[in-house]
């Protein structure tokens, strides 16, 4: 099975970065602009992974894991933030499996969705 992934950032750039890296692995990228619209997404497609901005207008990436987690509880998630060490916390103690920190090197990003893959 092809791998899917939905990459949530209210960046249009860091969205267009990270697929472009995914999809150059043969990876299936699907972007959403928001949580509202990362649910919505989450509702009609199966995803491997979600790649998810922790700081987004209206719903914060936790919020957006706590809501697509009642969807589906064994969805995968990588948290992405430029904030506080705090939230890192908060975010590993949700079940996130990885939290990486802005900037991110985007070969480091890729290395952990293709070691997560191999893990999985």
């Amino acid at each position: 099975m092809k791998k899917k992934i939905l990459i949530v950032d209210d960046d249009s750039g860091i969205r267009d970065l990270v697929a472009e890296i995914l999809t150059s692995q043969q990876i299936e990228v699907i972007q959403a602009q928001d949580g509202a619209d990362a649910l919505e997404k989450l509702k009609v497609t199966n995803f491997s992974l979600v790649l998810s901005d922790m700081q987004m207008p209206q719903m914060n990436g936790l919020e957006l894991l706590q809501k697509a987690k009642t969807m589906n509880p064994s969805l995968p998630f990588i948290i992405i933030s430029g904030t506080v060490p705090e939230e890192s916390e908060a975010a590993l103690s949700q079940h996130v499996h990885q939290y990486l920190e802005k900037p991110f090197n985007p070969f480091a990003l890729l290395e952990t969705v293709l070691k997560y893959f191999r893990a999985s």
